[in-house]
């Protein structure tokens, strides 16, 4: 599936959404109505590509080994690509489920990161988008040279094996992605795909819950992605990895990370590690 472009307007209307403070007021404005269209086939694209070579019988084993990795937008590729290709044993993993994966964004030096890792480690891949980024990211991502082409970041499957019947799954965004520094239009969305491996059909799915969220909203998030999976009728195993954000604080603000930090020092770190974090 070819690359999506830009409408050749939309560009022009970031300075104007990125001074709506509210999802919710943005979206009952007669501007946001008129622009949905096109923000829409961003939001809802997503691409396959095969790259993986046949595999010859004599090196398939009885099992397969996953991993996962947040890939942290791509933005140190080379490095990415040189572990995955000749490490030892991350060289030699069958599935990877990676989060944090973009597509046109400055950070990543304008990188389709899923298409080109694919391409260089010769595995086969889907990318689904969770946001279209109006900003060039957070923090230092703010100062890097260039403006972003597309502006898109999401999740990402890799595999040595074919890949089937993709779908995605949307998640409930548990802070509002235009309030705040970085300005977003979107929320994550789990990745889930069939894989056809010798012994038969496995469901994989890429997920990365929310980080500014409280345990309860990742449970609900976690949730929806069982719920989904539960309704389907799919006959094999299902593997499932990615970024969990399950630190266990409740990160739906500072305040309460800080007092939940805190308070699992005054615990003693033995107690914790052993009472605490199993949990």
């Amino acid at each position: 599936m070819e690359t999506p472009e830009l409408s050749h307007n939309l560009h022009s209307y970031y300075p104007e959404l990125r001074k709506w403070r509210s999802t919710k007021n943005l979206q009952k404005s007669a501007f946001y109505k008129s622009i949905e269209p096109q923000l829409s086939q961003l939001l809802n694209y997503y691409e396959v590509g095969h790259y993986a070579p046949p595999i010859e019988k004599s090196l398939i084993g009885e099992g397969f080994r996953g991993v996962t990795w947040n890939l942290e937008r791509g933005i140190c590729f080379d490095g990415i690509a040189d572990i995955l290709k000749n490490h030892p044993t991350l060289g030699k993993a069958d599935i990877f489920f990676c989060p944090e994966t973009d597509l046109g964004m400055a950070r990543s030096q304008n990188r389709n990161v899923s298409r080109e890792l694919a391409k260089a480690l010769q595995l086969n891949y889907i990318f689904v988008p969770a946001y279209l980024n109006l900003d060039k990211g957070n923090g230092m991502e703010r100062d890097v040279d260039g403006e972003n082409s597309l502006g898109l970041h999401g999740n990402s499957i890799f595999s040595r094996w074919p890949i089937q019947n993709s779908r995605a799954i949307r998640l409930m965004n548990c802070k509002d992605k235009m309030r705040g520094r970085e300005k977003r239009l979107g929320s994550q969305q789990a990745v889930v795909v069939d894989l056809i491996l010798p012994s038969g059909p496995l469901r994989a799915v890429t997920l990365h819950l929310d980080a500014h969220s409280s345990q309860r909203q990742r449970y609900h998030q976690t949730k929806t992605i069982l719920d989904f999976l539960a309704k389907e009728n799919f006959k094999g195993p299902t593997l499932i990895g990615g970024d969990w954000n399950t630190s266990t604080y409740h990160a739906s603000h500072v305040f309460f990370t800080f007092f939940s930090f805190l308070r699992k020092v005054a615990m003693g770190p033995k107690r914790v590690v052993e009472k605490h974090y199993n949990h």
